[in-house]
């Protein structure tokens, strides 16, 4: 019996050094369970875009705390769209590298 359907012809070596995974992270005022989360990422060694829709309670300064990159909306975008600015921000480092 198998349980990987689907995944026979997918390379799963996830070790390969050139691989990299970034995490995106929309928060509003999501100061008090994001240290959770971010800890979580951090552990697995994870990038991290934390995508603020305009915080009032200091959620910015907890991702930066724990070495997430920031990306500041001036106002609420929604998830949607905010996960398409991070997907555009991740998207804008790996070209440069």
């Amino acid at each position: 019996m198998r349980t990987n359907q689907g995944l026979d012809d997918c390379d799963n070596d996830m070790s390969q050094p050139d691989a990299t995974v970034s995490a995106i992270v929309v928060s509003y005022d999501s100061a008090a369970v994001l240290p959770a989360c971010l800890r979580s990422l951090a552990a697995e060694q994870v990038a991290t875009i934390l995508v603020d829709n305009a915080s009032r309670d200091g959620s910015v300064s907890v991702g930066e705390s724990w070495g997430a990159r920031i990306v500041r909306n001036q106002r609420s975008e929604g998830f949607g769209r905010s996960m398409d600015i991070g997907m555009r921000t991740a998207d804008t480092k790996s070209r440069k590298s």
